[in-house]
């Protein structure tokens, strides 16, 4: 879909933050919650190295993914699985959402004192809405699972990506069932020591 600035009723920006956006050395986002019932939402505040909320950010300055980590097995560590995806090369890479020819893009909200909201374009609930691109596989070859798994963990990654602004990423992990968040363990200390000093 195309992009969207402002929903109706949001808040202009008034308040000069184009202005601070460009003079700031840090870009700090947090994310402060995400929810998947259909299309995932996610909230995020953005302020400077100052802490001086940042309400100047456009659909173009930002990309956004979201992705599920799919638990070790078979000695393999746990991966995170991109529900947004391309084919590219005779495989399957991880894609994100932005504003940009190609691409899909969701509603951008700006709620105002650095406060937004964006609601994906992707229905990763929705196995007809969001179908893994043919060949369904990762560059090894190996089959790919991009079914929505509501009890395991899963991440929302927002990037600032216009160059006249510092560069800047949030992260935000959760479960969307409610359950505890897993953590990636790529190799556990405990192997790695029976080789290694500790």
């Amino acid at each position: 879909g195309a992009g969207s600035a402002a929903a109706p009723g949001a808040a202009a920006v008034s308040d000069g933050s184009v202005a601070a956006l460009a003079g700031s050395t840090v870009l700090n986002i947090s994310i402060t919650g995400a929810s998947i019932s259909s299309p995932p939402v996610v909230n995020f505040t953005v302020s400077n190295e100052n802490g001086v909320a940042l309400a100047g950010l456009t659909a173009t300055d930002l990309r956004f993914n979201i992705a599920k980590l799919v638990p070790a097995s078979n000695g393999e560590p746990g991966v995170w699985q991109n529900y947004i995806n391309t084919a590219s090369g005779g495989a399957v890479q991880g894609s994100q959402e932005r504003s940009a020819a190609g691409f899909a893009f969701g509603t951008l909200v700006n709620r105002g004192n650095g406060s937004y909201t964006y609601a994906f374009a992707t229905d990763i609930t929705n196995p007809a809405a969001n179908p893994c691109p043919a060949p369904c596989t990762d560059a090894d070859g190996k089959a790919l699972n991009i079914a929505y798994q509501p009890n395991a963990t899963h991440r929302v990654t927002i990037e600032q990506a216009n160059s006249a602004y510092p560069k800047s990423a949030g992260v935000h992990d959760f479960v969307p069932s409610g359950g505890a968040v897993t953590r990636r363990d790529i190799v556990l200390t405990s192997t790695c020591n029976q080789c290694h000093g500790e």
